[in-house]
């Protein structure tokens, strides 16, 4: 809503971005850490749904299959999910991708999807919110 607000954002966006490898490795590789961070991220997608649409029903329809889905799955494949959150979040470590790109001079796959990802889930949510704000 403000330039204040905006620029935070931005500051906390890039910052995040840049630090992704060395947060990553904070994690927890246990079996049960990954468990709980996948909760943890689902339900952050459930509150993301919720934020969009806000719509209760479908945020929790969303979050509640998304649980049951990491729940089977950890039932079944308990021990695969040892490390399981940590290796699936460094693929998605644009700086790695930008380094090997920079430093290696190697434009592989993975970065190239990456970053198209990030520029379409960054102009997505940049076009909500010119729709919020023209609606509103």
């Amino acid at each position: 809503e403000s330039q204040i607000i905006s620029v935070v954002v931005t500051f906390l966006t890039l910052m995040v971005l840049n630090l992704w490898n060395s947060l990553v490795t904070f994690l927890p590789s246990s079996s049960w850490g990954s468990f709980l961070g996948f909760v943890v991220l689902i339900v952050l997608i459930a509150l993301i749904v919720h934020s969009m649409t806000k719509n209760t029903a479908l945020s929790l329809l969303v979050g509640g299959v998304l649980l049951l889905i990491d729940l089977v799955c950890f039932l079944i494949f308990g021990d695969s999910f040892a490390g399981l959150l940590p290796t699936l979040l460094n693929y998605f470590a644009p700086v790695q991708c930008f380094n090997d790109l920079a430093l290696y001079s190697t434009c592989d796959l993975k970065g190239l999807l990456l970053y198209a990802s990030l520029i379409a889930l960054f102009l997505f949510l940049t076009v909500q919110s010119v729709q919020k704000r023209r609606w509103s």
